[in-house]
């Protein structure tokens, strides 16, 4: 191959190695589909589940109890540009949770504020920190069940993340 053949078949191949190296999410074209994976996001310390109770992308994040309905199902989404840092993204509602403090849903936007990162606790758990303010998400265990970030330690800020 020459030229300009050899061009376009060099970028058809970074391009299709680009779209495989994405997780799985709700992308169709041509005759694939590529399927979302829904995960619940479940507190070590109280059992509670993080939820949304709206059906618009921007309001309030709660912890709820786990059940098997949609409020409490995310999926992960890329950064474009922020390598390690994703967005975690609600099923229900299509907002992004935000580290704010209490925690708040918002639009998508790839911005700091809806970055965060897993680290690795092993057996399953997690810690989530905001990529913004460098703290962790937490279950404030109040009775209105807010979602906070800080920097705290202990099973309230560990979560168990398994698949919906």
């Amino acid at each position: 191959m020459r030229g300009p053949s050899r061009i376009a078949s060099a970028f058809a191949m970074t391009v299709c190695s680009l779209v495989a190296a994405q997780p799985a999410q709700a992308v169709s074209g041509g005759t694939e589909t590529i399927a979302v994976i829904y995960w619940f996001v479940q507190n070590q310390g109280t059992g509670r589940c993080l939820a949304v109770d709206q059906l618009e992308p921007v309001g309030e994040v709660s912890m709820g109890s786990c059940g098997s309905g949609e409020s409490i199902q995310w999926h992960w989404v890329n950064s474009s540009w922020n390598d390690g840092y994703r967005l975690l993204k609600n099923r229900i509602s299509g907002g992004c949770l935000v580290s704010t403090s209490p925690v708040k849903m918002g639009t998508c936007e790839d911005w700091t504020s809806r970055h965060w990162k897993k680290i690795d606790w092993g057996d399953g758990l997690y810690q989530l920190v905001s990529d913004q303010t460098d703290g962790y998400l937490y279950d404030g265990e109040t009775p209105d069940g807010f979602v906070y970030t800080g920097v705290v330690g202990g099973k309230t800020a560990r979560w168990l993340i398994r698949e919906a």
